[in-house]
């Protein structure tokens, strides 16, 4: 279906990119309409095209460059980088470099056009000094106990003190009428357990991962949901045949998703890749033509049934995944909520956790203030806590030690909680103190009472809810790389066929190859990504537009991030109550 100007607008605001900007919408528009792209293809083209370059705002000259790329891709006639020139003069390139411009303007000749104008804009300024503060028992505090902002403050977006929006509800789950703020204060002094899974012990060690070792897990993953889905398909699959053999009759073939081409993922470009039981680890490229739905993605597990009528292609005819079993969740009514004595609160944030014009942390300590507000039984703090995508940090206009720096803000939020909630850290890659290589290990700190170190991701009980939370943008990582196609009236909306995918497949992080800025080690993550069946809340930050779903008898939410570059962010907050069938409440929040 040919994409129009509504459809395109409603598509994007999906993933929380308001268009209002006529001439980006027609832009749009044209784009669609020169590679017949309906508006869902539109959005998978841009969010692509924009993991691919940093996080590169919408605007008319990078949809122009993304036409350029596509026009490119389409045609086949990228020329090959020649490397020889470069390498033969970099040696003279660089012996005559006396000042920071000279180094720039160098390092300019090696950038793609949108990063040589950002770098040669850039200010080469002494880095900033941040003192820190031993008085880490203040409370009531208007700006950090920890550190000084930096003297240069970044201009062109809405500044953190002058919002106007904090306390804004922009998403709740709720059977009727929303609650009164009486309804979150935790009126019970009693705390429930937090019961995090065990850690592995084992010391990090990367870039130890064999070839072999990385292929056995992947089949092992393969053939471990081959069997579910038999098993949930009985009489559709009695037995699995060879994915790449000829066959004129129809068969039932099963592994995994992977792109032709070894890039982004094209209907005409799929390949199934077999299982070395039935396949012998053979690969064969899909016809979906005969498809009416279908949602696929690099590193997704599934069986196909179809033919192959020369052994060269397999056209697909049906398709089966594996299945997730119904939780026990239920949307629950504020009043019999604020009834039950016994319900369990949770606060959860994601970072960063300060805008990008400073390290101030005015968020944070305003998150703080609502904690001690609302006494709530955990609060759930996830990374990162010294964000490597920080302007100032990025700049190099900071002179601290990152580990200190993230060492002082774990002190004092421990320090500043204690004794209002229980607290649980998630680590997260992006921070800089700590290991970078997912999945990740806690952090590194001394035990503390009714304070919790988990993993990334993890999952942990909380009383006898089962949390489960990672900090890697999985969504925003699925929802780059898939494909989908619907022509019926009955398929989900985007965001809830997006975190479907991990419920069905199991695991934080089904996406394989994994997106180029997550350090991934396969090998830990065959036990550390695995996503278990009875997990009741699952936490998801992303970059993408903030929600709270009951997906298939569980809480589904992506709390957003507390800071959002100038300006303010969100958080969530849940109520629960019941066991054997629970009933929730939840909201986003403005800070």
């Amino acid at each position: 279906m040919a994409a129009t100007r509504e459809n395109i607008v409603e598509e994007f605001q999906e993933f929380d990119i308001d268009l209002e900007n006529d001439e980006i919408i027609s832009k749009l528009v044209e784009i669609s309409e020169l590679f017949a792209f309906d508006a869902d293809s539109m959005v998978n083209e841009w969010l692509a095209y924009q993991s691919r370059h940093n996080q590169t705002p919408l605007t008319i000259t990078e949809l122009e460059q993304l036409e350029h790329e596509l026009v490119n891709t389409r045609s086949k006639s990228t020329a090959k980088t020649k490397t020889d020139h470069h390498s033969s003069n970099t040696t003279d390139a660089f012996t005559n470099i006396s000042t920071p411009t000279d180094a720039l303007d160098i390092m300019a000749g090696y950038c793609s056009p949108g990063n040589r104008n950002k770098l040669r804009k850039m200010n080469v300024q002494t880095p900033v000094a941040i003192t820190p503060n031993s008085k880490f028992t203040r409370m009531d505090v208007q700006f950090s106990p920890l550190f000084s902002p930096p003297s240069s403050v970044s201009k062109g977006s809405q500044k953190y003190s002058s919002r106007i929006n904090s306390g804004e509800v922009t998403a709740q789950l709720y059977e009727g009428d929303s609650p009164n703020t009486e309804f979150w204060l935790k009126m019970t002094e009693n705390r429930c357990a937090v019961r995090l899974n065990s850690a592995s012990s084992k010391p990090q060690k990367y870039m130890f991962q064999k070839i072999m070792d990385v292929s056995d897990v992947l089949n092992d993953n393969v053939e471990s949901i081959a069997e579910e889905i038999q098993q949930a398909h009985k009489n559709q699959i009695e037995t699995y045949a060879p994915c790449s053999a000829p066959c004129q009759s129809e068969v039932v073939v099963v592994g995994q998703m992977r792109s032709e081409s070894n890039t982004r993922l094209l209907p005409q470009g799929v390949v199934l890749v077999g299982d070395r039981v039935n396949s012998f680890g053979r690969s064969v490229p899909v016809d979906l033509e005969r498809l009416s739905d279908y949602s696929l993605y690099p590193g997704q597990v599934m069986a196909m049934l179809g033919t192959n009528p020369t052994g060269s292609k397999f056209i697909v005819s049906r398709i089966f995944t594996p299945t997730c079993k119904s939780g026990r969740i239920e949307v629950g009514n504020p009043k019999d909520l604020a009834d039950d004595d016994d319900r369990l609160t949770i606060i959860a944030a994601s970072g960063p956790f300060t805008t990008s014009d400073s390290l101030s942390y005015e968020p944070l300590l305003d998150l703080i203030s609502v904690v001690k507000q609302n006494r709530p039984d955990v609060t759930i703090i996830i990374g990162p806590l010294v964000d490597s995508k920080c302007n100032l940090i990025e700049n190099g206009l900071i002179d601290q030690a990152f580990g200190s720096l993230g060492q002082n803000w774990i002190n004092f939020i421990c320090n500043a909680l204690d004794g209002y909630t229980q607290t649980v850290f998630v680590p997260s890659h992006r921070d800089l103190f700590h290991h970078p290589v997912y999945p990740q290990p806690p952090y590194v700190s001394r035990k503390r009472e009714n304070v919790h170190f988990a993993t990334n991701p993890s999952t942990f009980k909380v009383g006898d809810v089962n949390v489960g939370v990672t900090s890697a943008d999985i969504l925003f990582h699925l929802g780059a790389e898939e494909i989908s196609l619907s022509q019926t009236s009955s398929s989900v909306d985007r965001l809830s066929r997006l975190t479907g995918h991990l419920l069905t497949q199991k695991s934080f992080y089904p996406l394989y190859p994994p997106h180029e800025s997550m350090p991934f080690d396969v090998l830990a993550a065959e036990q550390g990504c695995q996503l278990p069946n009875d997990v009741d809340v699952l936490l998801l930050p992303s970059d993408l537009k903030t929600f709270v779903k009951c997906l298939n008898g569980r809480v589904v939410v992506n709390p957003g991030r507390l800071a959002k570059g100038l300006s303010g962010g969100t958080y969530t907050r849940l109520v629960i109550a019941g066991t054997s069938k629970m009933r929730v409440g939840a909201e986003i929040v403005k800070i």
